[in-house]
């Protein structure tokens, strides 16, 4: 079977399709054989490409992902605390009945 350099490259529209799927999932390798055995030269826009989509857009991707779980984390931490607090001052009003928050009776 003869497989053009081109293959997956041919229009905007399938280059795109193929740096997408070579991107994400494991077409890379079949994406980038044909075109990097017939221009070997192409394997310097094949470097670039992984460089930016895959090193900085990944980890801009997962950095935002991380980002936003410590900002809830943090508000459900802080929802917590502030539970926590009014129901010991709950506790501490109730034991302390008589009037004189101050001090718990023995």
């Amino acid at each position: 079977e003869v497989i053009h350099a081109n293959k997956g490259l041919s229009t905007l529209r399938e280059a795109t399709y193929s740096l997408f799927v070579a991107g994400i999932g494991e077409g890379f390798v079949s994406n980038f054989l044909p075109s990097f055995f017939t221009y070997r030269i192409s394997g310097i826009f094949w470097l670039v490409f992984l460089v930016i989509g895959q090193i900085l857009l990944l980890n801009l991707v997962i950095d935002a992902f991380v980002a936003a779980y410590l900002k809830g984390s943090e508000e459900e931490l802080d929802r917590k605390a502030s539970a926590q607090a009014k129901s010991m001052l709950g506790a501490f009003r109730t034991l302390s009945a008589d009037g004189d928050h101050r001090i718990v009776p023995d």
